[in-house]
């Protein structure tokens, strides 16, 4: 009985522990070199090849690398719904240093017209791409990622099930980018962007 509540005793404080660790993590806030990192595990940028520009854009507007830090921490991690990059030699912008790569991060301030309209296109194209027999093979070589409340679901069928039973009240920020990932971290669906969804 007593080796009983010893083991009682250790599961409640793991518990205990794994909670806080969570609602640190809500807290906690983005540092730019985390920004960086999610540069290359997500969407595979070789920074060695690729020099980060000293400026981040959040919701539009831009910050340099001085004020990044201080700024980023006045937002925790969960109020961010993108965080994407582009190529600075592949977009028309204002920035004449000698860098490759800027930071474009975006809150959760999403419209319901935008939510329907990513909702509706992403319904259309697991419609179109993944047939209604289920094929236990069949792995859709066309399907974008497809991550929701932080899961990754792998298996098309489910994808579409889930994207089907979701209704526009349900989704807190939903998002579809057609930008390619790192292939070492999601397979061969990288190639095809990635659709993430939050949901209340």
């Amino acid at each position: 009985m007593k080796n009983f509540n010893s083991i009682i005793i250790i599961l409640t404080f793991l518990s205990c522990g794994t909670q806080r660790k969570n609602i640190d993590s809500n807290k906690s806030s983005y540092k730019k070199n985390e920004i960086k990192e999610i540069a290359e595990w997500k969407y595979g940028y070789n920074l060695v090849e690729n020099n980060f520009c000293d400026l981040y854009i959040i919701d539009g507007v831009p910050y340099d690398n001085e004020n990044i830090d201080s700024t980023l921490a006045t937002f925790k991690k969960s109020d961010f719904g993108t965080i994407t990059f582009f190529k600075k030699n592949e977009q028309n912008t204002w920035i004449h240093k000698p860098c490759d790569l800027i930071a474009v991060l975006r809150l959760k301030n999403q419209k319901d017209i935008e939510k329907k309209e990513i909702l509706i296109k992403t319904k259309n194209l697991l419609k179109e791409k993944v047939p209604d027999l289920s094929n236990r093979d069949y792995k859709c070589s066309e399907c974008p990622v497809f991550i929701i409340d932080q899961k990754l679901i792998w298996s098309p069928y489910e994808k579409k099930k889930i994207i089907d039973g979701l209704k526009l009240s349900d989704i807190e920020f939903i998002s579809f980018i057609k930008q390619k990932l790192n292939q070492e971290t999601y397979g061969f669906a990288a190639k095809n962007g990635i659709i993430e969804i939050e949901t209340k």
